[in-house]
């Protein structure tokens, strides 16, 4: 795919993409990009609906919640992104709406809908500009696979936008053949699907409600996303979507060894199970997977690089990075503007060389999404 033509930033040497960064927005700058009149006048006299307890909340810990998710500050229109950009060295910056947000998990589906295209437009309006590197993700909730569908069709028609986003939950999985209309449409424009990390989907997870403190942050991410990209692989997503590209945000990378060699292990013991899913069922000539688990996962899988969490241990560095694939699969992420900020600098360690490096901070980025200049 093709690249923007741009000179590298004058705060770092090294041409840098940002594949998180978050756009912090108020509910209320989303209301007059809402079409129907009866639910912008209900949204500006009654707020936005209420979200659904989702279990652990990190702000709680914190001793003031005055700044809430934004220690780094606020940046919702593109002057302001382009100031950020500048302060840290970023040369693209793909935008990611706020995880756990109404559009996410309010509890009516009209509401979802109208503001989901509300935030698309304020998108266009407010914050894509290709030409100063600022690219966005549109949101795929998959509340209604076939309205889904039709939006990403008619967002992703426009200049800057490079990916669809949801919010990783396991209720229901995303492998499931009803979202084969938001593939559909991705696989024809050539566009990933990215799958930030949080309850998403204003579902209940049962095991949340037990969790007493940061744990949640810690141990519950890996079943979100090993469910789910495990779910995709096993029900023949990728056989079908040989092409469809994943990009797993801020969920760690330790995981991706462990969960390549066991799904090939489980494989050969139950490998006849993929062929009662309902996708492969569909397809009489084909009840087993066409490669191994393994394959998919290191072919068609791609993750942020925030949280890092490199080994202590700098001897072990270079060895961890190789283990998990990092020249072929890590994209760098700030995760701006929340506390657990990565900033760029982690990549001049003296494990990283220059070809691994490259790849991480622009490389890999421009394989997944086609940042071109409108």
């Amino acid at each position: 795919m093709s690249s923007v033509v741009k000179e590298p930033s004058p705060v770092e040497e090294h041409y840098t993409i940002d594949t998180d960064f978050h756009l912090q927005i108020d509910h209320e700058l989303l209301y007059d990009y809402v079409e129907d009149d009866y639910l912008r006048k209900r949204l500006e006299s009654d707020g936005t609906p209420p979200i659904p307890y989702m279990g652990g909340n990190p702000f709680y810990s914190w001793e003031s919640r005055k700044s809430k998710a934004t220690t780094q500050g606020a940046a919702v229109t593109k002057e302001e992104i382009s100031g950020v950009m500048d302060d840290w060295g970023l040369d693209i910056a793909t935008v990611s709406p706020l995880p756990n947000t109404f559009m996410a998990n309010g509890r009516y589906p009209r509401i979802q809908k109208a503001c989901i295209r509300a935030y698309h437009e304020y998108l266009l309006d407010r914050v894509v500009d290709p030409e100063a590197g600022i690219y966005a993700l549109a949101i795929a909730n998959d509340f209604d696979a076939e309205w889904t569908a039709e939006e990403l069709d008619r967002i992703g028609a426009e200049d800057g936008i490079v990916g669809a986003t949801n919010w990783v939950n396991n209720d229901p999985p995303m492998g499931l053949a009803e979202n084969d209309a938001i593939w559909d449409v991705l696989d024809a424009r050539d566009m990933p699907i990215v799958f930030h990390q949080g309850s998403g989907g204003g579902r209940w997870d049962p095991y949340e409600k037990h969790y007493e403190s940061a744990e949640r942050l810690i141990s519950g991410q890996f079943y979100q996303v090993s469910g789910n990209i495990m779910n995709m692989i096993m029900t023949g997503v990728f056989d079908k979507y040989p092409d469809l590209d994943v990009l797993i945000q801020e969920q760690g990378t330790a995981w991706i060894p462990y969960m390549a060699n066991h799904a090939d292990q489980l494989y050969e013991e139950y490998s006849e199970d993929v062929a009662l899913t309902e996708r492969m069922y569909a397809d009489l000539e084909q009840r087993s997977l066409k490669r191994n688990p393994s394959e998919y996962l290191y072919d068609n899988v791609y993750v942020t690089t925030q949280p890092i969490a490199l080994p202590r241990r700098g001897d072990h560095v270079k060895s961890a990075l190789e283990i998990r694939r990092a020249k072929e699969m890590f994209l760098f992420s700030t995760d701006w503007p929340h506390s657990t900020v990565d900033t760029p600098d982690w990549v001049n360690h003296s494990q990283i060389d220059d070809d691994l490096r490259e790849h991480i901070l622009h490389k890999n980025a421009q394989e997944v999404f086609d940042y071109t200049a409108a």
